[in-house]
């Protein structure tokens, strides 16, 4: 299955082109960003034989806001470079041996690539990781990358190991400190406590340091003004920083 991308653009510095993008596996774009050299970044899954099957983007009590997610097999993450006549430049590709899902993708000044997204791979790839053990369901990730993509800056897992963490949105700010949003059931994803209940979700804020050797704030939103009742899904869908710095995160209630 390859997957069609359009681009029309009045820039001068980028051509209009169409172009597409896969191989023999099944593919699944998720996200897809553009820096000022009218180069494009795209992030997705591809499906690695055997059956598959794709759900319908939402929420569970196990958090599946995998955006195509495969059922049935492995998927490996992918990203894409394309120039600006729809070239590819290069595609790399980062698994374990479970499903892995590129939901997320940003650009830093530096032009230095993140991507991120939920694995259930106990064997992800990690370099420098900020967290280390995966969660016995879903687990978060984030990979730095060099703009040519040879090099991994960092990679490690995020959002705890005592429930499920979907990363859904990236952004970045003047100093290349990462932003991020998606969703949770994990009691001991950074500065939730006590607030997370049995059968519930929350929609994740952080903020990670250009190194990523710290994170800079994090915690979570919940739906309904009494959480601890649980049942209430909430999950983060989007994440900006304006040139101040500052951080605007939505979310929406399940």
């Amino acid at each position: 299955m390859r997957f069609m991308l359009f681009f029309i653009t009045t820039l001068a510095i980028a051509g209009d082109f169409t172009t597409s993008l896969g191989d023999t596996y099944p593919y699944t774009i998720s996200a897809i960003a553009t820096d000022s050299a009218g180069n494009t970044y795209v992030v997705g899954s591809r499906a690695l034989g055997g059956s598959y099957a794709i759900f319908a983007v939402g929420v569970s009590s196990t958090i599946n806001t995998i955006l195509g997610d495969f059922l049935h097999g492995s998927t490996d993450v992918f990203l894409s470079k394309l120039d600006s006549n729809g070239q590819v430049l290069f595609t790399d590709t980062f698994a374990g041996k479970g499903v892995d899902t590129g939901t997320a993708i940003a650009l830093d000044p530096s032009g230095n690539i993140y991507i991120a997204g939920t694995t259930t791979s106990n064997d992800f790839p990690l370099s420098k990781p900020l967290q280390s053990q995966a969660s016995s369901t879903n687990t978060g990730f984030i990979i730095k990358l060099t703009n040519d993509g040879t090099t991994i800056l960092y990679s490690t897992y995020f959002g705890g190991v005592l429930g499920s963490t979907s990363i859904t949105a990236l952004a970045t700010d003047a100093k290349g400190n990462l932003y991020l949003t998606g969703s949770t059931t994990s009691a001991d994803f950074p500065n939730i406590g006590s607030a997370l209940s049995q059968g519930s979700s929350g929609a994740i804020y952080a903020s990670i340091s250009a190194a990523g050797d710290k994170i800079l704030y994090a915690g979570a939103n919940f739906a309904g003004p009494t959480p601890s009742q649980g049942g209430f899904s909430t999950f983060g869908i989007g994440v900006a920083v304006d040139a101040s710095g500052n951080a605007y995160f939505a979310y929406n209630d399940g």
